[in-house]
């Protein structure tokens, strides 16, 4: 590729996205920092019967880190993983900014027609405010 030394592997759910930037970052032998941005809860969680939001969102972030881990063993790299809260462009696009990235890997969520009516989809929103190339899988 290009010689990149950061890179940053946005996770949006997708295996693909994942892989290819843990491969690429092996490639490169570059830093990896995988990144998933949880939306803020601005909802009321009695509704939802959760008593403990901080019990839920700790141990989802300890079976990603772990899946995260994982993956990278397998494709032999040195990652540092974040879970971030906010706005999920936003937070890609700031989190690459303070880690000061070369490229930003992102999948390209598969949207129902009548949504890409509503607005960009994230990757469309990261692509256009990321300061560094962002690669759309």
């Amino acid at each position: 590729m290009r010689g990149f030394r950061r890179i940053l592997v946005a996770l949006d759910g997708s295996r693909n996205a994942l892989a290819q930037g843990l491969q690429l970052a092996g490639d490169e032998g570059c830093w990896t920092t995988v990144l998933k941005v949880m939306p803020a809860n601005e909802g009321d969680l009695e509704l939802t019967g959760i008593k403990d939001i901080e019990a839920v969102l700790t141990g989802e972030e300890c079976q990603l880190r772990a899946e995260v881990r994982q993956s990278a063993d397998e494709a032999r790299v040195l990652v540092k993983s974040r879970v971030e809260e906010g706005g999920i462009s936003e937070r890609i696009v700031s989190v690459a900014a303070e880690e000061r990235c070369d490229l930003i890997v992102i999948g390209r969520e598969r949207l129902p027609w009548y949504r890409r009516l509503l607005g960009p989809s994230i990757a469309e929103r990261v692509a256009r405010s990321a300061r560094c190339p962002v690669l759309v899988l």
